[in-house]
């Protein structure tokens, strides 16, 4: 059986005590405001998704240019026939 330290007993005691505590609650003992790690790490998160959405919309305006490029060699293949 390994040996559990001070640190992790407190640890193992604030997560589950933040379980069954509200948000004020939390506050006011550990001082963690909850709204606020919440609201930054979906703030984080967002920026993950519209940096994905960003990458997504250039490689699809990419591949549109790329079809466009070749359906225009197509037409002046017939033109120049």
């Amino acid at each position: 059986m390994s040996d559990i330290t001070i640190n992790d007993l407190r640890k193992l005691i604030k997560e589950e005590l933040e379980v069954v505590l509200t948000n004020d609650e939390v506050k006011e003992f550990f001082d963690v405001d909850v709204k606020q790690e919440i609201n930054e790490e979906l703030d984080v998160e967002t920026e993950k998704i519209e940096d994905e959405i960003k990458i997504a919309l250039r490689d699809e305006a990419k591949l549109n240019t790329q079809i466009v490029d070749k359906v225009m060699l197509v037409l002046q293949g017939f033109l120049t026939r």
